[in-house]
């Protein structure tokens, strides 16, 4: 039967049993009231007397010793308390009063209270004179009661002794009985007499506990426990559930933390212990769980705890016993470099409480279940932090320090990456709570590697240790494809160092099968800025517009002289690099960035569009695929910032599928090309030996017009200008000094090419407009010009000048009126300069 139930059984039978008391006491007041009237004063005083006791005392009246059956029956046996009749002392006789009708009587009935009707614990000492116990030597409600204690007048706080046998102010009564209980952490038991620094909790006021009277805020034992109406009965705490809350009104500086909140690496509280079982060791200490959920009483007991163990059930001990109690899959921990016992044993190491690791225990050194045992950095991320305690650059704590400038992001979420739906690596926020950004422990466990089982012989060192790097997965290139798997298809490609037919190894002298894939490239930790390349850097000097950006020397390490990509080399001659796209010709976006190697390449994608790793061996690429970005067999790549070039595209100079021409260079690459190039247009083709004799810029043009070539259609043989005074700039005739013929010489051009009317890459002037509608004569393709009318060859030709410049490869357009064919050109341009003039 539950306690209200019983109360309320209680309250019927009591009721049925006083009720008629009260009505014999009634009517026994009437009669004595009535006969005091003819007795004397000091008769009087002693009926008086008689009749306050006899509230209580209901034996003492004179009608139960009269040979008369009373309602109540007479008890003249010392039912409960020693020398004394029992009715007085009966608890019933308590709640004949004490009904509930007051609300301070109720939480003496409802709830837990203080054990009654049973012997006193060994644990505890009663002194019986002052503390009186039953007949049967138990416990009752007058062991700590009595109704004779009440003071006369005003009191300054009732609760403190009225109806107690002792004053109790400051727990006095309760140690008087519970005598070691006050000695302190020292003896395992919770701190007595000790100020609460920021007051006492206003919750704990509200659930009838209270501080001492010695100091202000004082810690006594009616601050945690209450005797009557308690929800726990062995512990008398107003609390049924949250111990960890109840503890934490107190110890706000314990660092409480429940699941999915609280400080950075407490241990968290409130949660269900997923083990199997509770230990049993922890149990016979006195730990226990709160409905199947970790508490502060799970590693804590108040009253019965170690000596001087900051009240923890047992002795954690150099080798964390308490914690490993719970904690079992952590003790492989001892197999490794973290076990401090033994890689620090000159004792560099100290926690925040300056304990080496041999007073602070295998855990105790980084770990406490209240925070972080560490000091860590102001300003930097804990869940980093605590791992650069000892790791981070220019900590000189220990042996392993990342002495390198770049290590892998940290504190980034995976949105600029591509993780597996199941990629199983832990993401955190910054204070180690579950989150989702990248910290050192998504990829370490710093306890174990995978799959490390504790007691295992193999692999060990001379200091009994198992060689580790606490990955949560040992292979590199699997832990890196958990989260980059557009990066892996590089596995059996051209750039999988596994392939390569030249020996590889990173700066660390590591081969690729102990870096894997990734780590013949990048280094996790200690490497080079930007992103940490573990190549060693070109032995080639090279401009400083490619080597002031690193991202060049991604590719130039290995595609130099002498190294794995020295098959492919860039050659003297390659694309412009450092430099940035010309304004117009590409995006705004692109036009802010300098061209590098990776402006065009993704090392890791053999072919735009792979997703799948490579076939396992070497391969021979082309424009669709040798890691560009972009397959670029129509010019989608070069169009990116060649905008006006890219109109050749499907133009009668797009070669890419004219059958005399290798249709695997596509459209740009028929001409161009961007590493090992002829000259400094980025030529592709080989001219030696083609029109030897004629100007360069025109065998360009002439290697293709000419018999067996793709323009032998368009072969020309008129296509020479007179070679000088070429004029360049018709400004330049108000400004020539005619008397000096060498100034009047630098004033013209002496070259004149094909180039100079033609571009290669336009077939119509419509066409850079952007108009819809394109119209072009055969005679108008390719040229530079709109209407040569508005352009300085009028200056020479006059009314002729549209003839020779759309006819100017044919004879009809080759005239002797020029001041060019005449004897003395110099001459005869100066005449025309009189004549421009005026003069």
């Amino acid at each position: 039967m539950s306690g209200l139930g019983r109360n309320r059984v209680k309250t019927a039978c009591c009721r049925r049993f006083w009720t008629p008391v009260l009505l014999a006491m009634s009517v026994w007041l009437l009669i004595i009231t009535a006969q005091a009237q003819a007795q004397p004063v000091g008769s009087l005083l002693e009926e008086s007397s008689k009749r306050e006791c006899a509230v209580c005392h209901v034996m003492w009246m004179d009608e139960f010793k009269q040979d008369v059956e009373t309602l109540i029956p007479w008890v003249g046996d010392n039912v409960l308390m020693k020398n004394t009749y029992g009715v007085v002392s009966d608890e019933d006789m308590c709640y004949s009063c004490h009904d509930g009708y007051i609300a301070d009587d109720r939480y003496v009935w409802t709830g837990k209270r203080h054990t009654v009707f049973e012997k006193p614990s060994e644990k505890v000492e009663i002194d019986e004179r002052r503390f009186p116990l039953s007949v049967n030597d138990e416990i009752y409600c007058g062991t700590c009661h009595t109704i004779h204690s009440a003071q006369s007048g005003e009191v300054e706080e009732l609760s403190y002794d009225l109806f107690l046998r002792m004053e109790n102010p400051n727990s006095e009564m309760c140690m008087a009985c519970h005598q070691d209980y006050d000695a302190g952490p020292a003896k395992g038991r919770h701190s007595i007499g000790e100020e609460i620094k920021k007051g006492f909790p206003s919750d704990l006021r509200e659930m009838r506990l209270r501080p001492g009277r010695k100091m202000t805020d004082e810690v006594i034992c009616n601050s945690c426990h209450v005797v009557h109406g308690a929800k726990q009965q062995e512990s008398l705490l107003p609390v049924a559930a949250g111990m960890a809350n109840f503890c934490g009104q107190c110890h706000e500086d314990q660092n409480i933390r429940r699941a999915g909140e609280g400080d950075f690496l407490a241990h968290v509280m409130d949660v269900e212990f997923d083990q199997a079982e509770f230990p049993a060791t922890l149990e016979e200490a006195g730990a226990w769980l709160e409905d199947d959920r970790l508490t502060c009483q799970s590693c804590h007991n108040i009253h019965q705890a170690q000596d001087d163990q900051a009240l923890l059930v047992m002795v954690p001990g150099r080798e964390s016993d308490l914690c490993l109690s719970c904690h079992d899959n952590k003790k492989v921990i001892k197999d490794t470099p973290h076990n401090l016992l033994i890689t620090d044993r000159e004792l560099r190491l100290k926690n925040l409480n300056r304990q080496h690791v041999e007073d602070a225990g295998l855990c105790g050194i980084c770990h406490s279940a209240h925070g972080w045992q560490q000091e860590m950095r102001v300003g930097e991320d804990p869940a980093t932090e605590a791992c650069n305690t000892c790791h981070g650059p220019g900590r000189g704590r220990m042996e392993m320090e990342l002495a390198g400038p770049y290590s892998h992001s940290v504190g980034v979420d995976l949105e600029g990456a591509s993780p597996r739906d199941d990629h199983g690596l832990p993401l955190y926020n910054h204070d180690f709570t579950p989150g989702d950004k990248v910290y050192c422990n998504t990829c370490h466990d710093s306890h174990q590697s995978l799959g490390q089982v504790y007691g295992t012989l193999e692999g060990r060192d001379e200091r009994g240790l198992i060689s580790t790097r606490f990955l949560r997965v040992e292979d590199f290139t699997e832990m890196c494809s958990r989260c980059h798997t557009e990066q892996m298809v590089v596995e059996g490609a051209n750039h999988d160092p596994r392939l390569f037919e030249l020996e590889y190894r990173n700066i660390r002298g590591e081969l690729p099968g102990m870096s894997g894939a990734c780590g013949a490239c990048h280094l996790m930790h200690e490497g080079p800025e930007p992103v940490g390349f573990a190549v060693a850097p070109p032995e080639v000097s090279y401009p400083e517009a490619i080597s002031r950006n690193p991202e060049n020397f991604y590719c130039l390490s290995c595609h130099e002289e002498n190294r794995v990509g020295r098959e492919k080399l860039i050659g003297e001659i390659s694309h412009p690099m450092g430099e940035k796209p010309a304004i117009g010709e590409s995006s705004e976006e692109l036009a802010e960035l300098e061209i590098t190697c990776l402006s065009c390449h993704d090392v890791h994608r053999w072919a735009p569009g792979q997703t799948e790793p490579g076939p396992g061996y070497l391969m021979e690429g082309d424009v669709s695929s040798s890691f560009l970005l972009i397959d670029n067999r129509h010019g989608e790549l070069c169009a990116q910032c060649h905008r006006t070039p890219a109109l050749v595209i499907d133009s009668d100079h797009d070669l890419s599928a004219h059958a005399g021409r290798a249709v695997e260079l596509g459209v740009c690459e028929q001409c161009h090309a961007p590493h090992n190039a002829h000259g400094d247009r980025l030529w592709g083709r080989d001219l030696t030996g083609v029109l030897p004799g004629e100007k360069e810029p025109n065998r360009l043009c002439l290697d293709c017009h000419r018999p067996g070539e793709p323009g032998e259609k368009s072969q020309v043989s008129l296509y020479r200008h007179p070679e000088a005074l070429l004029l360049t700039d018709p400004a330049l005739l108000a400004r020539l000094d005619l008397a000096d013929p060498e100034a009047t010489m630098a004033a013209v051009e002496r070259e004149f090419v094909c180039a100079t009317c033609h571009d290669p890459h336009v077939w119509s002037r419509q066409l850079l407009a952007r108009e819809d509608k394109v119209v072009t004569s055969p005679q108008q393709a390719f040229l530079k010009l709109g209407d040569p009318a508005d352009t300085f060859c009028v200056d020479c030709h006059g009314s002729e000048v549209r003839t020779k410049y759309l006819f100017y490869h044919e004879e009809k357009a080759r005239t002797e009126d020029s001041p060019y064919y005449a004897d003395d050109p110099v001459g005869a341009l100066r005449e025309l300069l009189r004549r421009f003039r005026g003069n």
